[in-house]
């Protein structure tokens, strides 16, 4: 892999990571969570039942996907030639990737048009960001995925969806790809959202069109 290539795939990662996704949404929208979202008062307009908030028509449910995968993959690829060039420092790596995941997290759940106390749920570009992030992981992080999503619409909590998508990548990534402190970092980083909510005493939302 060209050197050169590699540190520059690294910054273009990153940059990828840290834009703010109220670049990606217009103002107008109403943050909710998954259960005043799902709720008919809100879903429907007067007496004619019309419905409104069309989520799926919010460029940011179909811009972040692939950003959050572009980051991720970049990020990699970065990552990569990193640990090629530091023969030895098996450790740094992986220490500026958990930086990484940190500070792209933060700001896709800090920099939105939220109001007070309430953080952006970062749905689509998580699944982006860990599809590319680790590839090695396959069939399994997929399932995973599918598991996270699941239980957030299962349940109406986008922090249930997180903690059960933690839970099952330390237990089934440990079954099936043994353990290992890139196992580790996937979990945690499949699980962020939620603690971070926690400690932030903020509720997960969505924007949806008002």
């Amino acid at each position: 892999m060209d050197f050169n290539y590699g540190w520059f795939a690294l910054v273009l990662g990153i940059a990828f990571g840290l834009i703010p996704p109220r670049w990606l949404y217009k103002e107008g929208c109403r943050h909710l969570t998954l259960i005043e979202a799902r709720s008919s008062s809100l879903r429907r307009s007067g007496s004619s039942g019309r419905r409104r908030r069309s989520w799926w028509k919010l460029s940011l449910i179909w811009l972040d996907p692939f950003r959050g995968y572009a980051s991720g993959h970049l990020s990699a690829v970065g990552l990569l030639t990193m640990s090629d060039s530091l023969q030895g420092a098996t450790l740094l790596p992986l220490f500026v990737q958990c930086a990484l995941v940190a500070a792209a997290l933060v700001i896709q759940m800090e920099a939105g048009r939220q109001e007070a106390g309430k953080l952006l749920a970062p749905v689509p570009f998580l699944l982006g960001f860990t599809t590319g992030l680790y590839l090695d992981f396959g069939i399994v992080g997929g399932a995973i995925a599918l598991l996270a999503v699941a239980t957030m619409l299962g349940t109406h909590s986008f922090m249930w969806g997180y903690l059960v998508a933690g839970a099952a990548a330390s237990v089934i990534g440990f079954a099936f790809l043994g353990p290992s402190p890139a196992l580790i970092v996937f979990a945690l980083t499949a699980c962020a959202p939620a603690p971070y909510a926690f400690l932030r005493r903020a509720v997960l939302v969505m924007p949806f069109r008002g």
